[in-house]
C-alpha cells in the first residue's frame, strides 16, 4: 500500500516538471486513502458460536479496520474565484479482513447449506464526487480551503475469500453500494492540494453476503436493504491540478 502511494506522488512530481506552470489548472487527478472500523457484527447465530468467532479474531490478529483507497480525475469549475465547484469520477477498492460465516447461497447456485466461512472480502467500485470548497484564507501560493463532498458509489466486483477452500468467489453486479457527506479541509500550493476528510452521514446496501435475511434469530436492520450504520471514517486525499492542452491549427 505505501509503494502504491509513494508512486503516485512520483508520478505527480514528473508530471509537474513536464507540463510546467500555466494561470488555469481545472483539471486533477487525485488519490484518497481512508480507513474505518471493520464491520465485526454477526447476526443468525447463537451468542455462544458468536463468541467463538470474536475470540478466533482476537487470537489471529483479523481485527484489521477496513481500508480503502482511491484513484479520481475531473474538473474545478470556477478556479479564479474563491468558491469553487468540483465534479470528478473515481475508481476504488476496500477491503475487509474479518473471519465470519457467510451466505455462499448469495453469490452462486446451485450452493452448499452448510455453514462456510471467509477470512477477508473486498469490493471493486466506481463514485461520483459533487465536492464545492470555499476558499478561507490565501497568501501568495498557499490556499487554506474547506468543502463538503457527496460521494454516491456503486459496486462493480465483489470478491470473498473461502478461508476452508482456499478459493475466491466473485460476484460481478452493478449495484448500488453507498451515499456518503463527507467534510473536508485542504491546503493548496500552486497545482498540489492536500484535503483530510471526515464521513459525516453515510448509507450502504446491506450485503447480503456477509448479512443474511434467512436466519430465524436475525435483526431488525436486516429486514431492509439498505442502512445507515456510520463508523468513524477518516481520510486524506493528494490532488494534482494540470491543463489539457490542445494544439490550434493555422
Amino acid at each position: 500500500m505505501k509503494i502504491k502511494i509513494i508512486t503516485v506522488i512520483l508520478v505527480l512530481f514528473l508530471a509537474n516538471s513536464m507540463l510546467g506552470q500555466s494561470n488555469t489548472k481545472p483539471y486533477y487527478f487525485s488519490l484518497s486513502y481512508a480507513s474505518e472500523p471493520y464491520d465485526e457484527r454477526i447476526f443468525g447465530l447463537r451468542q455462544s458460536a458468536v463468541d467463538r468467532i470474536r475470540e478466533w479474531n482476537v487470537e489471529r490478529n483479523y481485527q484489521h479496520s477496513t481500508k480503502y483507497l482511491k484513484a479520481e480525475i475531473g474538473y474545478s469549475f470556477f478556479s479564479y474565484a474563491k468558491f469553487q465547484f468540483n465534479l470528478g469520477v473515481g475508481f476504488a477498492k476496500e477491503w475487509n479482513f474479518y473471519y465470519r460465516s457467510y451466505n455462499q447461497c448469495a453469490i452462486e447456485s446451485p450452493c452448499h447449506r452448510d455453514m462456510r466461512y471467509l477470512d477477508k472480502y473486498n469490493y471493486s467500485l466506481m463514485s461520483l464526487n459533487i465536492d464545492p470548497k470555499y476558499q478561507i484564507v490565501s497568501y501568495k501560493n498557499w490556499k487554506l480551503i474547506a468543502g463538503v463532498g457527496l460521494l454516491p458509489s456503486v459496486k462493480l466486483i465483489s470478491r470473498y475469500h473461502d478461508k476452508n477452500s482456499l478459493e475466491t468467489r466473485n460476484l460481478s453486479k452493478v449495484e448500488f453500494f453507498s451515499m456518503e457527506i463527507n467534510p473536508n479541509l485542504g491546503v493548496c500550493y500552486r497545482q498540489f492540494e492536500v484535503n483530510f476528510f471526515y464521513r459525516l452521514w453515510h448509507a450502504k446496501k446491506v450485503d447480503r453476503v456477509i448479512h443474511t435475511t434467512f436466519s430465524g434469530s436475525g435483526h431488525p436492520i436486516l429486514a431492509a436493504d439498505f442502512e445507515k450504520r456510520n463508523p468513524t471514517k477518516f481520510g486524506v486525499t493528494l490532488k494534482y491540478r494540470f491543463n489539457i492542452k490542445r494544439k490550434v491549427e493555422k
